[in-house]
């Protein structure tokens, strides 16, 4: 049996593209992968389900975090943190759907005072 280490130095973690192609060379093998950090080891899909359980305050943080940053096109700032607390409570009493977090998000008045470009238009000029 082979055994690789591979060290991640990024200290947000592995990104989404990047993961979703490792797993895809990783099950091309016959391989057992295991994620560790900061003194915890997950071995597998069950792993990481018991660890988000067992961290669930900060993967719903971490999550709607992230969720608010890409919709806001900016970083997550102190103001910010009532609002992600509100949308985690209120995602809560909807059994955690995702479509309860994009509606916070929607719903949030830092959402609603995003300024998004204008449209390009373009005027035919006859001379």
């Amino acid at each position: 049996m082979v055994e690789r280490t591979v060290g991640i130095m990024n200290p947000l973690g592995l990104h989404a593209r990047a993961a979703a192609q490792f797993v895809r060379t990783a099950t091309q093998f016959s391989s057992r992968v295991t994620v560790s950090r900061d003194g915890t080891t997950i071995d597998g899909p069950a792993g990481l389900r018991g660890a988000i359980l067992r961290h669930k305050d900060a993967f719903l943080l971490s999550f709607t975090r992230s969720l608010m940053t890409y919709a806001l096109g900016r970083r997550v700032e102190a103001a910010d943190m009532p609002t992600v607390r509100r949308i985690i409570r209120s995602a809560e009493a909807q059994d955690y759907r995702l479509s309860a977090f994009i509606a916070g998000v929607i719903e949030s008045s830092a959402f609603q005072r995003v300024r998004r470009p204008a449209p390009e238009t373009t005027t035919d000029v006859q001379h």
